[in-house]
């Protein structure tokens, strides 16, 4: 699954994941998400939680 698709869904799961895309240029990293460690274990969890079921969608 393409980053920027996963990065939507998540969106969907009220979750904002930043893409790799961001970091290259013309789509480039679009294999590579950024998931950043700086929320505390009780917000971070069900985030956690939340993202499996955007990757569990079906395309």
């Amino acid at each position: 699954m393409l980053a920027t698709l996963f990065s939507a869904r998540a969106e969907s799961q009220g979750i904002h994941i930043g893409t790799g895309t961001r970091f290259g240029l013309e789509g480039a990293f679009d294999r590579y998400l950024r998931l950043p460690f700086t929320l505390p274990d009780e917000a971070f969890a069900p985030g956690l939680l939340h993202a499996t079921t955007a990757v569990a969608k079906p395309c």
